[in-house]
């Protein structure tokens, strides 16, 4: 269980430890099992990692639900955030620190005048979001929950006059490009058609972190 402490988004997502098991997720509201409210969804029967986004309300509690396609079950880590609107260039939300997850929600965010491309695709409902790392990396990571997104990675102050950051697409999620101690870096993304509502991402520079404690496949997990 999630509860919301303010009015923002959230998201979830579920990577499972197995590659054969196929999870989704949805989550929900309400006052008990037989009356709950389904707010959003996803499933995915190619990847072994899904997520989602929805708004929240602040005072209202949120029932994340996990469950496998056709019994493709396993052990599997639950992650979930909580953000504000990311739609503005001049105020974006996290990252925060050398390593951690955030959700980017794009059903209520809109292109800006003077936005570059990003991906080599002009901005549509893009989501803004900076982050300064505290350690210098050549090959620090974004990666996504889902496919489908444009991506882009930028120094500066003005939307308009920005400064593009090489980067090098090493999945069809992840990307890498060189970061600096205590420089600020904008970063950019924008769903391209089909791609999901909203998606985690995962930022990293610096040493990688040990994976988060396995949570051992149940099908209702609540906090």
């Amino acid at each position: 269980r999630l509860h919301a402490e303010w009015d923002g988004f959230a998201g979830a997502s579920v990577r499972c430890l197995v590659s054969e098991s196929r999870p989704r997720i949805a989550v929900y509201r309400g006052s008990s099992i037989a009356s709950l409210e389904l707010l959003a969804k996803n499933e995915h029967s190619d990847f072994n990692s899904v997520s989602l986004g929805w708004p929240m309300s602040a005072g209202e509690s949120y029932f994340i639900a996990v469950d496998a396609i056709h019994e493709r079950v396993g052990p599997f880590v639950l992650t979930w955030s909580t953000t504000g609107p990311n739609d503005d260039f001049a105020d974006p939300s996290g990252p925060t620190g050398n390593a951690g997850f955030t959700t980017a929600f794009f059903d209520t965010m809109t292109a800006e005048d003077g936005e570059p491309m990003h991906g080599g695709f002009a901005a549509t409902p893009s989501a803004w979001f900076d982050w300064t790392p505290t350690v210098t990396d050549p090959k620090a990571e974004i990666s996504l929950g889902d496919e489908g997104f444009r991506f882009g990675v930028y120094r500066g102050d003005d939307v308009a006059s920005l400064t593009a950051v090489p980067s090098t697409l090493i999945s069809h999620r992840m990307w890498q490009f060189s970061v600096t101690a205590g420089q600020t870096y904008r970063i950019a993304l924008d769903p391209g058609p089909g791609a999901a509502s909203a998606t985690v991402v995962r930022w990293v520079a610096g040493p990688r972190e040990t994976v988060p404690p396995v949570i051992e496949s149940p099908t209702w997990w609540s906090y």
